[in-house]
C-alpha cells in the first residue's frame, strides 16, 4: 500500500533571507509578484488572470501605484475611447528595457497639469483582461547616440 503523503521526507519550506523586510514579504505574499518593481521600471510580465503579456511598473517615483498596461501604443482616438470607458491611460517613456510610466488619466482622480497630445508621445492604456483597445506596436526607440569626440571642457 502506498501512502498519499510522505511524512518521513516533508517538502522543505521556502526559506527567505532573514534580512528581508516584513513589508517585502507581505507584498510578495499578497500580490504574487516580486518586489523587483522598486526600481521604477515597467517590466514585461504575463497577466496573472488572462496570461496576456503586459508591462507592469510603478506610475510615479513617490506615492506610486502599480500600473499594468497593454504593450501597445494608443492613438488619440483610442485614448479618447479609454477615457469614455473609464480606463486609465499612461505615458510610456524611456527605451526598451528601461520603460517608465507616468499617469495621464486615472478614473476618479483629477490630474493637475497639462499633458502633451498623444500624437507627440507614446500613450498606453491600462490592461483590462479583455482585447486591448490599442493594437499598434510600441515604437522601437533607440538610445541617443554616444558622443565619441573630444571632451567639451
Amino acid at each position: 500500500m502506498t501512502a498519499l503523503f510522505d511524512l518521513d521526507n516533508p517538502t522543505p519550506a521556502t526559506r527567505r533571507d532573514p534580512s528581508t523586510p516584513a513589508w517585502v514579504i507581505a507584498f510578495e505574499t499578497r500580490t504574487g509578484a516580486t518586489a523587483t518593481l522598486a526600481g521604477g521600471r515597467a517590466i514585461p510580465r504575463p497577466c496573472s488572470s488572462c496570461r496576456a503579456w503586459t508591462l507592469t511598473g510603478y506610475d510615479a517615483p513617490l506615492i506610486a501605484d502599480t500600473a499594468t498596461v497593454d504593450p501597445y501604443a494608443a492613438t488619440p482616438l483610442q485614448e479618447a475611447a479609454a477615457l469614455i470607458l473609464a480606463v486609465a491611460t499612461y505615458q510610456l517613456w524611456g527605451t526598451p528595457g528601461r520603460y517608465h510610466l507616468t499617469p495621464r488619466h486615472l478614473p476618479g482622480l483629477r490630474i493637475l497639469g497639462h499633458h502633451p497630445p498623444a500624437t507627440h508621445v507614446t500613450v498606453v492604456i491600462a490592461h483590462t483582461c479583455r482585447p486591448p483597445l490599442a493594437t499598434q506596436p510600441l515604437p522601437a526607440l533607440r538610445p541617443s547616440p554616444r558622443y565619441d569626440g573630444p571632451p567639451p571642457f
